[in-house]
Formats: structure tokens, C-alpha cells, sequence
């Protein structure tokens, strides 16, 4: 069943976001409101070039990710990370991990003049979501838009995310003592095959 979204919750993110919605016009323009709910809309169900500006979304997009993403997907302190490993080993047993990591691949209708950006290995059209998330399923960080084409290794090297994570970027604690023993292990991140092996890296073999 799906979650509708409360009046009051509404406002509030109204309220985060009005000045950036509003547009300033000599002609009569949609309303903050009107764009902010088409907006939602968009984002929760999708839609059709009649019933939506895909422009007009994906400039609503913007703002919302701009406005928001400091504050819900802000880069984890050292501190931070050292709770997420708690519960990676408390809830999966999985000492010193920080984060699973994935890719998902979102279908789209092909774009013209895209060759074959799009074309995945599915046989289908798609951008791909990288999510990276801790032991409770949330959110760390994402990456959007990467062509369809791409593997997941190859989006998360090149995203900004990955560069500050091969990089040694993102205030991970360098290693610590395995339980019960005395080897030291680096604190990693978990993915399938189609990632690299890296230092901070752990991948299935």
C-alpha cells in the first residue's frame, strides 16, 4: 500500500523550498505549490510527457536534491562511521564493514540520438542508481544517471563518491583488531563481483 504523504509534511518541505520554487514572471506562472506537488508526484510514481513538463521536473529535481541532500545524505565523520560498523557487526556480523553498495538499474525509454549509452546488459534501456547504505537500509549515498552500459565498478571509480573513496577521502578509521583476535582489519565497504577489490573494498569470492 502506498504511504501518502501528511498535510503538515508537506508544508514543512514547502516551506524548506518556496523561495527556490517560486519564479518570477511578467506572464502568470504555476504556482510554488503546484510545482513542488507535480514534482512529488513525478518523483513517487512517474508519468507521461502529457500529463508532465519533464523539464519543468527535472528542474524541481534540482532543487529539492540541492536543498536537501546536505542535510539527509551529508558525508558520515569518522564517528559516524565507527556507529555504522557497530551495527554492520551487531545486526550482519560482519566486523569493520561501513556500508553495502549496489547498483539499480532504472528503466527508461530510450533517449534519441543515444546509440547504445542506454542499453544495457538486460537487453532493456536504463540509468542506473549507485546506492550505498548501512546496516539498517539507509541511505549514505547515492549516484544517478550513469548510462544504463556502464558496470557498477566502472560508475562507482568514476563517481565523486568513489574518487573520494579510493582516494581515502571520507574520514574512515584506517583499521582495527578482528573480535578475539589480534589481526587488524581495514574498514571496508561490501559489494557483488561486478565491483573491484580494493583496500576498503570487499567484494564476493
Amino acid at each position: 500500500m502506498a504511504t501518502r504523504m501528511r498535510p503538515e509534511v508537506f508544508d514543512c518541505l514547502f516551506n524548506t523550498l518556496k523561495e527556490q520554487l517560486e519564479k518570477k514572471s511578467l506572464r502568470a506562472s504555476i504556482p510554488a505549490e503546484c510545482r513542488l506537488f507535480l514534482t512529488l508526484i513525478y518523483l513517487a510514481h512517474g508519468s507521461i510527457r502529457q500529463y508532465l513538463s519533464l523539464r519543468l521536473c527535472s528542474n524541481r529535481m534540482a532543487v529539492v536534491w540541492n536543498t536537501l541532500s546536505p542535510f539527509y545524505l551529508s558525508k558520515p565523520n569518522a564517528a559516524e562511521w565507527q556507529r555504522i560498523a557497530e551495527d554492520f557487526k551487531n545486526i550482519w556480523n560482519l566486523p569493520t564493514c561501513v556500508a553495502a553498495i549496489d547498483g539499480k538499474h532504472i528503466a527508461i525509454t530510450c533517449p534519441a540520438h543515444s546509440r547504445s549509452n542506454f542499453y544495457n546488459y538486460k537487453g532493456t534501456y536504463s540509468i542506473v542508481l549507485l546506492g550505498v547504505c548501512d546496516a539498517n537500509y539507509t541511505f549514505t549515498a547515492v549516484d544517478v544517471g550513469a548510462y544504463g552500459s556502464q558496470s557498477d565498478g566502472g560508475i562507482l571509480t568514476n563517481s565523486v563518491f568513489g574518487q573520494m573513496l579510493f582516494n581515502q577521502q571520507l574520514d574512515l578509521l584506517t583499521q582495527r583488531a578482528l573480535p578475539n583476535i589480534s589481526t587488524t582489519f581495514p574498514y571496508y565497504f561490501i559489494g557483488d563481483a561486478a565491483f573491484t577489490l580494493k583496500s576498503h573494498l570487499m567484494k564476493s569470492f
